[in-house]
């Protein structure tokens, strides 16, 4: 993998308060101008850490943050390295002082920080044991976040105000890491309970347009144009090292163009999700820079398990030997070689030196397993995509995989669905057949990565595929320290994972982060968010 990839980009940004009125948001001023402008194509329409609406959701949850565990010493933020994927022992405490495992009682013993939140109320065990309760009478994201890796639906013992056990059923090797994902952020119980009401008891219509949590800031109604534009303003009870930003913006801008434009033009200091072409034509300019982190992400083409024919396995192992991954990674395809082939059944970055097989490119092959499947005079396939996800690439990934596998034979239409929300929604009905899309773990573990997508009903298992042998070696995985014996199993996942094939890997990806020259001490963790409460603006 290209782990140091450092290119540059066209123009020199202006100073952030030209930036705040060159947005239209010119009654946003912050005491020193210092606001840090981030165009995405697309942001929530609510922002309760309960809901989840696909990336947005991830966008916003990270950067409003207040979670118990980051990766990365928070009071050193900047520590992080960007070659190196984070893992399990560089998790560290954002709200959280100190833990340790307790074995007598089956659970980790967490003490608190002395922090307050936005509304100025100490944050106490009775915030941790209300945020949890919400969780499970909800029912929503985190509760299935929760399942996914095997933990209780409430695993909160209250022991005095700062102090608390997080049980486990079995204690693993990821019991702490989705204790850092955006959807566990703390709320202040003291201030979410003025807005409850009969008929509305955990204060859901009031969160998802007002934040009430430790985090870095704080955003209330008059802050929020459902989907099109979030504000965040800096909490001034958040006690933990920071960067000089004072306010946010984030703007949803559809289109990938007008997003690199309004960068060259000083009118954002970072876009997401541009194209590879756009970044590949941004590497002899000096004022913007474009960084590559390394990544579990994965592109890869879902298949819905539910369908008649990609029910079978020698279909779903037919299109994967269809796939030309080299070409579609290469210099002149969409990732303009920016990216490596996705070859293992689990990402490189989890370690497959064990691993035997592969995701060869094979027309023979591909051709037999159809004819062994009953399909030998092919079938018809719809592709969905979006250009909201992966991104403006998508639309020339479908287009490459419809020439492919028409090579044996698989009658393929292309479909376009534009909204990030209705993608998502499609995803989660089950009523597309095949689509286009990017795994964005995010904590870097396999067990985490697998529990979440293909383990049998795993939360975003969105390709209704499930398997008893592969669950079992999750579990196993689960269990299992760092170390030769844990790669073995891993080796032996990634494998069984080329037989099975719960969806097809393209590409092995990067997070790659357009900012502004004008930002310094971008940090890297393994969600690859944009952490601008930790940035600098010159």
């Amino acid at each position: 993998m290209r782990s140091k990839r450092v290119l540059h980009g066209l123009l020199a940004l202006v100073l952030s308060a030209v930036v705040l009125s060159a947005c239209g948001s010119s009654g946003d001023s912050s005491a020193n101008g210092r606001v840090f402008v981030a165009v995405y194509p697309a942001v929530s329409t609510t922002i309760d850490p309960d809901v989840y609406e696909g990336d947005p959701s991830r966008w916003f949850g990270f950067e409003r943050g207040g979670m118990l565990f980051v990766y990365g010493d928070a009071a050193d933020a900047r520590s992080t390295d960007c070659g190196q994927l984070a893992d399990q022992s560089t998790i560290a405490g954002e709200l959280a002082e100190s833990w340790y495992f307790d074995s007598a009682r089956n659970g980790y013993e967490i003490v608190l920080r002395d922090m307050k939140s936005e509304h100025g109320n100490q944050l106490t065990t009775a915030d941790i044991e209300y945020t949890f309760d919400r969780i499970e009478a909800l029912k929503g994201n985190p509760a299935s976040n929760l399942a996914s890796v095997g933990l209780p639906a409430n695993p909160i013992e209250v022991i005095d105000e700062r102090t608390f056990l997080f049980k486990v059923d079995e204690r693993s090797v990821i019991d702490l890491a989705p204790l850092t994902w955006e959807s566990f952020a703390i709320l202040d119980s003291v201030e979410v309970k003025k807005h409850a009401s009969s008929s509305d008891p955990w204060s859901e219509e009031w969160l998802s347009k007002n934040t009430a949590g430790f985090g870095p800031w704080s955003v209330t109604e008059e802050d929020i144009d459902p989907g099109v534009q979030i504000k965040f303003n800096k909490n001034p009870n958040y006690t933990l090292p920071r960067g000089n930003v004072e306010a946010v913006i984030f703007k949803a801008v559809s289109d990938p163009g007008t997003r690199l434009q309004l960068v060259e033009r000083g009118e954002a200091h970072y876009a997401a999700r541009l194209s590879y072409d756009q970044m590949s034509r941004l590497a002899d300019s000096q004022e913007v820079e474009v960084s590559a982190c390394a990544a579990a992400d994965r592109d890869v083409l879902g298949l819905n398990g539910d369908d008649p024919a990609l029910s079978d396995p020698r279909v779903r192992r037919a299109i994967s030997a269809a796939i030309d991954r080299e070409t579609i990674v290469g210099a002149s395809g969409p990732y303009r070689g920016l990216v490596e082939p996705a070859v293992n059944g689990v990402s490189s970055v989890f370690g497959v030196n064990d691993a035997t097989s592969r995701y060869e490119f094979d027309l023979d092959q591909a051709r037999d397993l159809l004819e062994q499947a009953g399909y030998g005079s092919g079938f018809d396939l719809e592709i969905a995509f979006s250009p909201a996800r992966p991104g403006p690439e998508s639309e020339q990934i479908a287009l490459m995989l419809k020439n492919q596998l028409e090579e044996i034979g698989i009658r393929v239409t292309l479909r376009s669905i534009a909204a990030s929300a209705e993608f998502q929604a499609a995803q989660v009905d089950g009523t597309i057949q095949a689509w286009v899309n990017v795994l964005p773990p995010a904590q870097p573990d396999v067990a985490f990565d697998g529990g979440l997508y293909y383990r049998t009903n795993g939360v975003q298992n969105f390709f209704r595929f499930g398997e008893e042998p592969i669950d079992s070696m999750l579990d196993d995985i689960l269990v299992t320290d760092p170390g030769p014996e844990r790669q073995r199993l891993v080796g032996e996942l990634s494998d069984a994972l080329t037989e099975y094939v719960p969806y097809a890997p393209i590409a092995e990806k990067q997070f790659f982060r357009v900012v502004s020259s004008h930002v310094s001490d971008l940090i890297s963790r393994p969600n690859g968010e944009i952490y601008a409460s930790n940035l600098n603006l010159k």
